[in-house]
């Protein structure tokens, strides 16, 4: 009994050290005010890849940790470096916050992509439509 009680505490203890620390991009950053338009949507740019490589860096993870945790059903080591942080997510939260920050700068600079048409706005002797019953 004390040998399964050691070897549950020793696993406890190693689990707890394997673990990805997370490095999230700063939502506002020295400069920003500066960037001109194209600078502004080659970062918007970056933050969709970098989500993109988040998303695929959870989906690793967690089919790594359902092999490992099958192999640990077997064999309790394999439970020992299974990955249980939440880096991944906190990175990929973290993109989509600074490429809001960034989309809200690039309004308010009045920048214009190429691809992107303002909507068309209602004149005064336009009248919206309605619904009829």
């Amino acid at each position: 009994m004390k040998r399964i009680a050691t070897t549950i505490a020793t696993a406890l203890t190693l689990t707890a050290c394997v673990h990805t620390t997370p490095n999230p991009v700063q939502l506002s950053q020295i400069g920003d005010d500066t960037k001109s338009c194209r600078s502004i949507e080659n970062e918007m740019q970056d933050m969709q890849n970098q989500k993109l490589i988040s998303d695929s860096d959870v989906n690793g993870q967690v089919a790594k940790n359902v092999g490992l945790g099958v192999a640990g059903a077997f064999l309790i080591v394999p439970w020992f470096f299974m990955d249980t942080s939440d880096a991944h997510s906190v990175e990929a939260k973290a993109a989509i916050a600074r490429y809001k920050r960034l989309q809200a700068l690039y309004e308010d600079k009045g920048c214009v992509s190429a691809g992107a048409k303002k909507a068309p706005t209602a004149t005064a002797t336009e009248t919206p439509p309605t619904l009829t019953q």
